[in-house]
């Protein structure tokens, strides 16, 4: 078991989004990213499911051709090779875990 505050281990950059991986295995990926208001990851694909929770902060995800609104407590999932991003209208941790296809 791994118990983590997850607070305690935002870190933000002025030179872009922070991403800190929590948690790996075959099976899963935990990252924290720690973004600074106005900070973006661009929409990118990957393999992998994606989910998402806002920690912390207010911001948009890209998700596909969607671009909604979030806040803290926000749940956001995309699919496997589903175009996904951030971007923080204020500081914003997001912790987000990737589960690899079968």
């Amino acid at each position: 078991m791994h118990i983590l505050n997850l607070a305690s281990q935002a870190e933000f950059s002025d030179a872009g989004p922070n991403k800190k991986i929590l948690y790996e295995t075959p099976e899963l990926v935990s990252i924290l990213v720690s973004l600074k208001g106005g900070q973006e990851i661009s929409p990118h694909a990957i393999a992998s499911e994606v989910v998402m929770h806002v920690v912390s902060g207010e911001g948009s995800f890209y998700k596909g051709n969607e671009v909604p609104d979030v806040k803290e407590g926000a749940l956001v999932v995309c699919g496997p090779n589903e175009p996904h991003g951030i971007k923080a209208k204020t500081d914003m941790v997001v912790l987000i875990a990737k589960v690899p296809g079968k």
